[in-house]
């Protein structure tokens, strides 16, 4: 037991250091420290997602007894990720805290200037997540250990692979972070640029499912044109149209046509 705890414990904060300085280190990205961090972080629980999602299959398409069927892998994976739990708290205190030193972040004016200050705001906001984290140690790793007494491993792999959805996200994330790296003429930081394309594609759904008013038919029509460049290619333009219909409450705003 106590050597698969140690095997978990240097697995997942080494993992996590390894990539943070590939990514500092390797000629083509040259990453800052805190866009490392928060890469490797992401990388780190997509990893961790994987094998307990790969655990969760494995172990719950070998038990035909719901009840009383075991699996080796149940007990051990289990110990194994436990060490997760407790780095992952740190790390997600890492990425607060150089999402909070990014100039220009929309949490800038009330960032704090102290770590301890810093760790009083992260658990005040990510209070939740954190607990999840508190209780998956010290309440789910015993009853899941002990107090099952061997039974139900089939429940048990359900729960491993309810983490499938988690790499998909984090990937999501990372492909928009190092286009923003990879960028030559983006003078922001990566994280910045992240939250303006999480901002951005907000706006985009908002005007898809929202009907403008009067004034705003312009800004979209324009926005919607920033949006086209470089040029549609000429056959296209001129098929397109794009009509603005009376509105429901006002007179005919006009038709734009190319």
């Amino acid at each position: 037991m106590l050597t698969i705890l140690a095997a978990g414990s240097m697995f997942f904060p080494g993992l996590f250091l390894l990539s943070k300085q590939c990514l500092k280190s390797i000629p083509a990205l040259r990453w800052s420290e805190g866009d490392a961090v928060i890469v490797s972080a992401r990388l780190v629980s997509s990893v961790q997602a994987v094998m307990a999602s790969s655990a969760g299959f494995i172990i719950a398409s070998s038990c035909e007894d719901v009840i009383e069927d075991q699996h080796w892998l149940t007990s051990t994976y289990i110990l194994f990720a436990v060490p997760y739990f407790v780095y992952d708290i740190y790390a997600m205190f890492m990425c607060y805290w150089y999402k909070l030193r990014v100039k220009g972040h929309e949490e800038a004016s009330a960032a704090p200037q102290h770590m301890s200050s810093a760790l009083t705001s992260y658990l005040r906001r990510e209070f939740l997540m954190v607990l999840h984290h508190v209780v998956m140690v010290t309440v789910c790793f015993p009853v899941s250990v002990f107090w099952r007494q061997g039974k139900g491993d089939y429940f048990q792999g359900i729960m491993f692979m309810a983490e499938l959805s988690t790499p998909s996200v984090c990937l999501g994330k990372i492909l928009i972070q190092h286009a923003a790296c990879s960028c030559p003429s983006t003078p922001v930081s990566c994280v910045l640029h992240e939250q303006h394309c999480q901002k951005h594609q907000s706006l985009i759904v908002q005007t898809a499912t929202h009907t403008p008013a009067q004034s705003e038919w312009g800004s979209y029509a324009d926005h919607f044109f920033h949006l086209s460049s470089p040029t549609l290619p000429l056959p296209l333009l001129r098929l397109w149209k794009v009509r603005i219909h009376p509105l429901p409450h006002g007179p005919p705003v006009g038709a734009l046509a190319l």
